[in-house]
């Protein structure tokens, strides 16, 4: 018998269920591997080196609390699944004491009766019980189940009485568990056939004893080779290469833009040598579920390799909008692994499972095994089964999860069963309803606010792809300091300092944990984070701690460049000839004043301002003007503008809208500018006759157009506010009301402006106008507007939002919704390129000026965003500022650079004050320069430097005037029809 009795490959086992599960907390001595002072970004797994990390956290420099976003276990549980277990075995229990009792002695549950007991036992009015009541309702009546064995099934196995049987699954379980895996993950195809399921200790037991089931069956060989989804989980990538498997991994990557995996990519599996393709689908970490073109062509390579065995993680798929599982669509190709533990909050509990189609490849293949092959398994086999060449596979992966001979052992516990089939049914229950499981949306809305949160802070464009989970973020630390200090610091971070030395600081330094990128096959300079396990608030702080760090890097890379010239030798290589730029006025007064909307519907006064309604404050010019002065130093300096000059006819211009806050913006930034100079400030109604080119309205109109334009706003607008608003923008708008105290004011109480968070909301596209918007969002934006402009103003927080103390998160979600809101009116494509096609003519124009060496004109937020719209920049959001688009006084500027070899290059760019800076009215100097932010144009590379060539640049104002000549062709047509 010891000789029938294979060994399990020790050194496989051990290897991975460490490093999938003992990683995830600080059982791992992996700060040996720091011990002589240097750190392998190729040696080390990312869970190796985030556990010495933690360490460094522990103790770090500023004594901040730590903030470990390393880990991905969720930091919420499921109440409901946990009282019904327990209050289950008490009635088991109950029912094993109807046997005898005798102390603390009881026997097994009595089948007879047992469903009238029940239905005595459960208090339909106790919350708990109603679920259990309704949970074997629903096993009853849809499922199909008989209600007294079902009963007596889950009394055995909550009580754990006995072995499993059959060992694979309990019967009552497996119908439950392919009701919940249809339900949850299937996206309404069901697989044909029967799938039969094996539940295991969690998803990685279940990845173990597949892998090894595969290589003792003959079906994976040493030097096969097998294909890997990256990025993905650390310890997936090392399964193959453990010496007991010796198998070949090929990496099928993701596309780091699209989050998807290419076709290119995919036509790695056509060759049918790889004989098994791997992925987590959806992705851990980059969180997307594969799209439904990539599931359709994967359908396609299986027509070209039909021995491909599929292995899908789906651990993530119930975060994900209508996921697709590979199984429901490929069932006879793939292996399904599912765990229940990120969703339920149940890690502790190891409830994982292998579903498997009764007709799969795996069986076909071992019918196609050589004789030599198939005898020595019938031998192996035949001591558990009378007919084991006949064997399923996935009977076998059971067998082997006990080294056959003790097959009678093996399954999983059967209180963990009954646990996972309450997690299933309380999912269930609401298949025949027309209310969503409420668990689940509130776990997917739980790691939307944080995901937002985190990209808010962090200044990037958050991803709303329905296919992103949300569950990690991958971040580019690289990118995000391009952003923040532009390309010359962000090259100089990448060559000073490894992605390990930055996690390190980070830890050291800061206190946060974050997880190494490249480690899951992630491109270089990426982290991951974990959005489970931390409270909201906290990714704002992670957020603002890894920019503290970056701006102490930016400071050392600012002292290398004054010390030695060093950074300065990459701007060596271009020459600034030109800057244009559009600017949005400063700081305003609203139109606060007594019978305006802000002052209607609040009890409270408003601040003093310095200024008449919508007009540039005190504060708003001193600010202005000190632009100006940053700009003449670093003009200077840029060798484009010698400091104190006057500048000769045609080589400045300065134009702005016939608004008193455009043109005293204007006249503020060449004072600072040009204080020895009398500049003029060109403006509609002057005596040139200056035009109004950069009105925001519609030039071109057309009733089909106008619908067009709502039809796209709607399509991209978030939360559907046309009907009423709801999600995010509600919440918005109840933290304005809130702020303002807005129910106690007396034209609120008397239903002058009705209900702000159920009437509806209409857009207006009129011919020769601006777009509108009327309804319960616009009197909203009023007064959001008014609070942003008092909370800049405002120099006692307590004053600004009327004694409520917001936080930093509160006043980015009142910014977030007034961006909405501009976004709303003009961040579509039909609406940007009707609005800003003067505009751009004009730039354009001056772009190709060579006498000129700066041009300022300045207008509004819309037409800012219009313009970048307009010209195609991709998403983006603004780092430390409320206003993540256009930001009060930003400028858009272009800047022609020609380099050593007289190519001429440009450098797109937003630069704006922080939100502290408008606030504390700081000084802008070259020490302390204003934010900076470059853009990025959809179809266009940068080169090494981040610079667009002429060309590109050129093309995408082309791009614009093209569409807006498209618009009065395509719709003239149209009528025409």
């Amino acid at each position: 018998m010891q000789q029938l009795i294979r060994k399990i490959p020790v050194f496989a086992l051990v290897v991975f269920l460490l490093t999938a599960v003992a990683f995830e907390g600080d059982r791992v001595r992996a700060g040996e591997a720091y011990g002589d002072g240097e750190s392998s970004e190729t040696e080390l797994g990312a869970f190796e080196i985030t556990a010495y990390q933690r360490k460094l956290a522990a103790e770090n420099e500023a004594g901040y609390p730590v903030l470990d976003a390393g880990r991905g276990n969720p930091n919420w549980i499921n109440t409901q699944v946990r009282r019904a277990f327990t209050r289950f075995m008490e009635f088991a229990t109950k029912e094993c004491e109807r046997d005898f009792s005798m102390g603390n002695m009881a026997g097994h549950a009595i089948p007879e009766g047992i469903g009238e007991r029940f239905e005595n036992e459960m208090d339909p009015d106790d919350e708990t019980a109603a679920f259990l009541i309704s949970a074997v309702d629903y096993c009853e009546k849809t499922l199909g189940l008989d209600r007294g064995s079902l009963l007596k099934e889950l009394s055995d196995a909550v009580i754990g009485d006995y072995y499993p049987s059959p060992s694979r699954c309990l019967p009552n379980t497996e119908v439950i568990l392919n009701a919940y895996l249809e339900a949850a993950l299937y996206n309404g195809i069901k697989p044909e056939g029967e799938t039969r399921i094996f539940p295991t200790e969690g998803g990685s037991a279940a990845m173990v004893y597949i892998f090894e089931t595969l290589s003792h069956n003959r079906l994976l060989k040493p030097g096969d080779q097998i294909a890997i989804s990256t990025p993905i989980f650390t310890p997936y990538l090392q399964i193959p290469h453990v010496n007991d498997y010796g198998l070949v991994s090929v990496e099928v990557s993701e596309n780091p833009e699209s989050r998807d995996i290419s076709e290119d990519e995919l036509k790695k599996l056509e060759d049918r040598s790889i004989k098994a393709f791997f992925l987590v689908n959806p992705s851990n970490p980059s969180s997307h579920a594969l799209s439904q073109k990539t599931i359709d062509r994967l359908c396609r390579v299986v027509e070209k390799n039909p021995d491909l065995i599929i292995l899908t993680d789906d651990v993530y798929g119930t975060f994900a909008e209508d996921f697709q599982s590979l199984y429901s669509v490929l069932p006879h190709n793939t292996i399904l692994v599912y765990s229940f533990s990120k969703l339920y909050g149940v890690t502790g509990w190891r409830t994982g499972l292998i579903a498997m189609n009764e007709e799969n490849v795996c069986d076909r293949l071992l019918s196609e095994l050589p004789e030599e092959d198939k005898s020595s398994l019938r031998k192996e086999y035949s001591i558990v089964s009378t007919d084991s060449e006949q064997m399923p596979f996935i009977e076998r992966v059971v067998a082997d999860s006990r080294s056959i001979g003790l097959y009678h052992t093996s399954g999983l516990s059967t209180p963990s069963q009954v646990f996972m089939d309450l997690m299933s049914l309380s999912h269930l229950i609401y298949e025949n309803k027309a209310e969503k499981d409420p668990y689940i949306q509130q776990a997917n809305n739980l790691l939307a606010d944080r995901y937002q949160t985190l990209m808010n802070a962090l200044g990037l464009e958050p991803d709303e792809d329905g296919r992103n989970t949300r569950y990690y973020a991958l971040i580019d630390l690289i990118d995000i300091s391009r952003g923040l200090y532009g390309g010359d610091f962000a090259d100089w971070l990448r060559q000073s300092r490894t992605d390990i030395d930055i996690l390190d600081d980070l830890a050291a330094k800061k206190g946060v944990v974050l997880m190494y990128g490249p480690g899951f096959s992630a491109p270089e300079g990426t982290v991951r984070v974990s959005l489970a396990n931390l409270n909201e608030k906290d990714y704002s702080e992670i957020a603002r701690r890894l920019i503290e760090l970056l701006s102490e890097y930016y400071e050392e890379f600012q002292g290398e460049a004054a010390g030695t010239g060093s950074a300065g030798a990459k701007a060596d290589k271009y020459t600034l000839e030109q800057a244009v730029i559009l600017s949005r006025h400063n700081l305003r007064a609203p139109l606060s004043s007594n019978g305006s909307v802000p002052s209607d519907l609040t009890p409270h006064e408003w601040t003093k301002w310095t200024a008449g309604s919508s007009e540039l404050t005190i504060k708003g010019g001193i600010e202005e003007t000190n632009m100006g002065q940053y700009f003449r130093k670093w003009l200077d300096k840029e060798g484009l503008i010698a400091e104190n000059s006057i500048p000769e006819e045609g080589a400045v211009r300065f134009s702005a809208r016939d608004k008193q806050r455009c043109i005293a913006t204007a006249r503020y930034f060449s004072a600072g500018l040009f204080p020895l100079a009398d500049i003029v400030v060109e403006h509609p109604g002057d005596l040139k006759g200056t035009e109004d080119f950069m009105k925001p309205v519609l030039s071109f109109y057309s009733e089909e157009y106008a619908e067009d334009a709502i039809a796209e706003i709607e399509e991209l607008s978030e939360d559907g506010i046309f009907d009423k608003v709801s999600g995010r923008t509600k919440d918005a708008v109840s933290l304005i009301m809130d702020t303002v105290d807005m129910e106690d004011s007396d034209s609120y109480k008397n239903g002058e402006y009705g209900d702000l968070l159920s009437d509806p909301t209409e857009i207006i596209i009129k011919e020769g106008e601006e777009p509108d918007i009327e309804g319960a969002i616009k009197t909203a934006s009023q007064v959001g507007d008014a609070l942003i402009l008092q909370y800049y103003e405002e120099e006692d927080p307590k004053k600004s939002d009327f004694g409520h103390e917001l936080t930093d998160e509160e006043w980015q979600t009142i910014g977030d919704f007034m961006i909405g809101y501009l976004e709303t009116r003009h961040g579509t494509p039909l609406l940007s390129v009707n609005m800003a096609n003067s505009l751009l003519k004009e730039l354009k124009k001056e772009l190709l000026n060579r006498d000129r060496k700066l041009t300022f004109f300045c207008a509004h937020d819309v037409t800012v965003l219009d313009t970048v719209t307009a010209l195609g920049a991709k998403p983006y959001r603004l780092p430390d500022s409320i206003e993540p688009k256009t930001p009060v006084g930003v400028k858009l500027m272009f800047e022609r650079l020609r380099d050593e070899k007289d190519q001429v290059w440009y450098r797109v760019s937003l630069v704006y004050r922080s939100t502290e800076q408008i606030r504390n009215a700081e000084i802008l100097t070259l020490d302390n320069p204003p934010m900076k932010y470059e853009l990025s144009f959809t179809g266009v590379e940068k080169n090494e430097d981040g610079l667009i060539s002429e060309e590109d640049l050129f093309r995408l104002f082309d791009n614009a005037f093209n569409a807006y000549d498209e618009l009065s062709a395509l719709y003239e047509l149209k009528e025409a029809a």
